[in-house]
């Protein structure tokens, strides 16, 4: 399809660091005393299994505390355009082990490194997603027999998913590597791959890499600051929704949040109702929804309590922001409509 333009999208150690991850790579990579090579090798795994266990347990313990940052934000954002506008195929690639990207909304997405959130069977290779402390000797749930370790791909082990990973590199026309050296082999490999399929190559780190004169563009700083403002470059003119200002999205996701809209029963046809209109939402695995870089959390009112169908409110508030959208829902909902009518004054006092 003439115009089309494929995106491949690495990302390292450095977009999680900016979340409060620890990299443990440069001066100081250690842990309790032991070199980071000392407990992510199956030789460490069969030596002291105790010890990579508690490694790992604490990883996930820490990923509990970490959120997303505007880095990844900007990433799914930038998967959700492509997407949408049917620009070209589009493959992120993380040598990250945590959950990041998928929390921020990262759809198409590669963990080549594995995850810190899953179980692997020694005995049967079976995958478990697991969230808990892991037992020494855990049992798989599948073959019953082998012991589960860490779904992480060890020193000396090979990436995951790598053939795909190189057909995705062989048809890319934009690579992007961000918050890493490029320094751990395969990885190191990818730019000159790209380069030599035509892709431009862009590079995102907090300084210059030994690597980085393999790329078109380097992009010295933190990623959470330049990404998002390259990602909005590069899609480039937005529906009307996209332009708001950072008060109107906060007053306006505030508004949603305060309005007791039920989104646990409505929240598809708001997210829907919403992207129709050029806003920037997804509905969420958990029942949430993302508008803008907030999540709001479902709710569960009981039945008869007073509320406000959500269409109503978006109606309002949409209306109120001189969004060019007709909906016919106002006067539709089960309560509230006094506050309807001054959610419309509210707004378009703001306007004026």
């Amino acid at each position: 399809m003439a115009g089309r333009k494929n995106i491949l999208v690495l990302t390292g150690a450095g977009i999680s660091a900016e979340s409060g991850l620890a990299t443990f790579r440069g001066e100081g990579g250690l842990w309790e005393g032991h070199r980071i090579e000392d407990v992510c090798t199956p030789d460490a795994l069969s030596k002291n299994r105790k010890l990579v266990h508690r490694f790992y347990d604490e990883r996930r313990s820490d990923l509990r505390l970490a959120k997303p940052n505007a880095a990844h934000a900007a990433l799914a954002k930038l998967e959700r355009h492509w997407k949408s506008q049917k620009k070209g195929d589009f493959l992120l690639v993380t040598q990250n082990v945590d959950d990041l990207h998928e929390r921020a909304g990262s759809h198409n997405l590669i963990h080549m490194h594995g995850e810190l959130k899953s179980a692997l069977c020694e005995d049967c290779g079976g995958r478990t997603p697991w969230q808990l402390p892991m037992g020494e000797f855990e049992r798989c749930g599948f073959c019953k027999r082998g012991y589960l370790r860490p779904d992480i791909v060890f020193f000396g082990e090979m990436p995951y998913q790598m053939e795909r990973i190189h057909e995705a590199l062989m048809a890319c026309d934009l690579f992007l590597a961000v918050g890493t050296s490029g320094a751990v082999y395969p990885a190191s490999q990818f730019v000159m791959f790209a380069k030599d399929a035509g892709a431009v190559a862009h590079q995102f780190n907090t300084e210059l890499a030994d690597g980085s004169h393999r790329f078109d563009t380097c992009h010295v700083g933190e990623a959470g600051e330049m990404l998002p403002k390259f990602v909005d470059e590069l899609i480039g003119e937005q529906p009307v929704g996209w332009n708001l200002t950072p008060e109107q999205k906060a007053a306006f996701i505030k508004e949603i949040e305060e309005c007791g809209a039920h989104t646990t029963f409505y929240c598809s046809g708001m997210v829907e109702y919403m992207t129709n209109a050029g806003l920037d939402a997804e509905e969420l695995s958990d029942g949430s929804m993302r508008l803008y870089d907030q999540i709001i959390k479902p709710t569960q009112p009981e039945w008869g309590e007073p509320g406000i169908y959500a269409p109503n409110v978006l109606s309002a508030a949409i209306d109120a922001h001189g969004l060019e959208i007709t909906t016919g829902m106002l006067g539709r909902g089960f309560g509230h409509r006094d506050r309807l009518e001054k959610l419309k004054e509210v707004w378009n006092d703001r306007r004026t």
